[in-house]
């Protein structure tokens, strides 16, 4: 039994190297910036599968932004494939992925919707889930460049918010509504990184 694991193991690796170096740079590392992950981290492999023009993606981000008194804390990533058209993994693709953006809202400077003054405090959080529909293309060769357009078909979330405010001791519940970028719709990203 152990022989047979270590043989599958070794037969594994020789299999993977091959592929590997079948392939020309499969592996691609890089950065998106846009709608609706805002910058994240990309990574992607092209497979054998389909004459190498079939490849997975993901995508990972995670930080901090205060935008108009309102501070974010949120993570977002998503996975997905890509098919290329024309070439084997280059030029112009197809592409199909799911994301979740998951974020924690703090409010400050509150108007009072019930005649409780302003400058409240509140905290929420909203979590974001979609099936986004792709084109794009990855130009270049060791260093590429990566338009994407899309739409995003939300699959939950709200288009508002409820915030639990505070008013120098007293409590309301206020709602607000959130951009259209968090709630599906159009996609835009613009990539680049390294091929290896």
């Amino acid at each position: 039994m152990r022989f047979t694991r270590s043989l599958l193991l070794v037969v594994a690796f020789v299999v993977t190297g091959y592929v590997a170096q079948a392939q020309s740079k499969p592996i691609r590392i890089g950065v998106k910036a846009g709608l609706s992950n805002l910058a994240s981290i990309n990574a992607e492999y092209v497979t054998p599968l389909a004459n190498e023009k079939i490849a997975f993606s993901g995508d990972f981000s995670t930080f901090d932004l205060t935008i108009d008194d309102v501070d974010t804390d949120f993570t977002y990533w998503e996975i997905g494939a890509h098919y290329y058209l024309l070439r084997k993994g280059r030029n112009v693709y197809v592409g199909i992925s799911y994301n979740s953006f998951d974020s924690d809202l703090t409010f400050t400077d509150l108007d009072s919707d019930a005649g409780n003054g302003s400058g409240g405090t509140g905290t929420t959080s909203y979590d974001f889930t979609a099936v986004n529909l792709k084109v794009g293309g990855k130009f270049g060769g060791t260093f590429y460049f990566r338009p994407e357009i899309g739409y995003a078909i939300a699959g939950g979330g709200d288009d508002q918010v409820v915030i639990n405010a505070d008013f120098d001791g007293v409590s309301e519940t206020i709602t607000e509504d959130l951009p259209s970028a968090l709630t599906g719709g159009l996609l835009v990203n613009l990539g680049f990184g390294f091929a290896f």
